[in-house]
């Protein structure tokens, strides 16, 4: 009877790791502009990574990198703007780079429009993780392991009682 309740329990104990994690991670795509007119012109762009709402936007023709990042609700506190990657759906003219890195931190500090690409429908923005990011998402998986690994020490050291 103790060994079935005991199981139970680390069943549970998984179970709502899995439910929380899947709860978090959700995201809004499809975001509603709201301030737009009717008579506006707009295309698709992706936007990944470190936004509050990551996911496939319309927006005007007029947007640029900023107010795009900023109707997927603006870059979250772990995001890094100097490494931000856009990546073109199709090249035109004379255009040989699929790839371009623009750092929106430069341009925040300068105001230099020069620095900031133009937007085209399907490109995709991506906007990296701090490294501190990496290093606190590693520290939490160790501590889900070990939360795990102490959840057997514990049920072992209990059946092993006399």
């Amino acid at each position: 009877m103790k060994r079935q309740i005991i199981l139970i329990m680390i069943v549970l104990v998984l179970l709502s790791g899995t439910v929380y994690s899947q709860t978090m991670s959700g995201s809004v795509t499809g975001y509603s502009l709201g301030r737009q007119q009717q008579e506006e012109l707009m295309f698709p762009v992706k936007i990944w990574g470190e936004v509050v709402r990551p996911g496939i936007y319309d927006v005007p023709l007029t947007s640029d990198i900023i107010a795009i990042i900023s109707y997927a609700g603006g870059p979250t506190n772990m995001a890094k703007l100097t490494n931000v990657r856009l990546l073109r759906n199709e090249l035109m003219g004379e255009e040989t780079h699929v790839l371009m890195v623009v750092d929106i931190e430069r341009y925040i500090e300068t105001g230099d429009k020069n620095l900031l690409p133009d937007i085209r429908p399907g490109d995709t923005i991506m906007i990296p993780p701090r490294f501190i990011k990496r290093v606190t998402d590693v520290l939490g998986t160790a501590s889900a392991v070990l939360s795990i690994v102490n959840v057997f020490a514990v049920t072992s050291w209990y059946l092993s009682r006399p």
